[in-house]
C-alpha cells in the first residue's frame, strides 16, 4: 500500500473521511483496515462496511474472509439494503414487531400496483422513481404531502399526483404485507431512532 492507503487503513481514533476515485485501491485498503481493527481488539460484530452493489459486497466479504480467517456469514459487510434486511430479520425487526419473514415486492408487483393507483398520464417508472426519492429522504406520505404547502400552484397540482400515488401504493404494500427496498432503510432508521439501546447492541444478528 502507498502512504495514503496506510494512513486510511490504520486510522483508529475518531472519524475519518477518505476521498478516493476508481482504481485507487479502496477494497485493498478496506481489507487491510479490517485486519488492523481486529489486531486492535475490535469485535468483528462491531465492524460494519457498506457498499452500493452486490458484486462489490461479495468481493469485499470474500477478501476479508480470506485475509482474516473469519467466515463470510460472520461479517457485517454488504449493500445498504442487504444489511438493513439482515437487521430487520434480527433484533431491530423484533423491536418493530416484524415477526416472521420479510417479503420484498418484485418490480413486477410494484409496477402492477402503480398502474392501478396512479394517474394514467404518468408512467409507472416515473412514479417508482419519485417514491424511491421520497423514501431515500425518509419521508412517509404524510410528510411528503406537507411539503406541498409552500409550492406554487401549478407545481403543487403536479406533485400532488405523485404524493397521492405514493400514499395509495404504500397502503397496498402494507395490506399485502410487502416491503420495497426503500422501506428497509426507513424501517431500520425509525427502529434505531425509537430504540436507543439497539444502537449499542453487541450483536444485531
Amino acid at each position: 500500500m502507498n502512504q495514503g492507503q496506510r494512513e486510511a487503513a490504520t486510522h483508529f481514533e475518531g472519524p475519518a473521511l477518505i476521498l478516493a476515485g476508481p482504481g485507487t485501491g479502496k477494497t485493498t485498503t478496506l481489507v487491510s483496515r479490517f485486519g488492523f481493527l481486529l489486531e486492535k481488539g475490535v469485535d468483528p460484530a462491531h465492524i460494519l462496511a457498506t457498499t452500493f452493489t452486490r458484486p462489490a459486497a461479495r468481493q469485499l466479504k470474500q477478501r476479508v474472509s480470506d485475509t482474516t480467517g473469519l467466515m463470510v456469514s460472520e461479517l457485517w459487510v454488504g449493500t445498504f439494503h442487504a444489511l438493513c434486511l439482515r437487521l430487520l430479520k434480527g433484533e431491530v425487526g423484533r423491536a418493530l414487531g416484524l415477526n416472521g419473514a420479510i417479503r420484498i415486492a418484485s418490480e413486477t408487483e410494484r409496477f402492477r400496483i402503480l398502474r392501478e393507483v396512479g394517474d394514467r398520464s404518468i408512467e409507472p417508472e416515473d412514479y417508482r422513481d419519485a417514491i424511491d426519492r421520497y423514501k431515500d429522504r425518509l419521508l412517509v406520505p404524510d410528510a411528503a404531502r406537507r411539503e406541498l404547502v409552500d409550492m406554487q400552484a401549478t407545481l403543487r397540482a403536479n406533485s400532488l399526483k405523485y404524493v397521492d400515488a405514493y400514499e395509495a401504493y404504500q397502503a397496498r404494500l402494507t395490506h399485502a404485507r410487502l416491503h420495497d427496498f426503500g422501506d428497509l432503510l426507513m424501517l431500520v432508521v425509525s427502529g434505531l431512532k425509537a430504540n436507543r439501546d439497539l444502537r449499542f447492541s453487541p450483536c444485531w444478528g
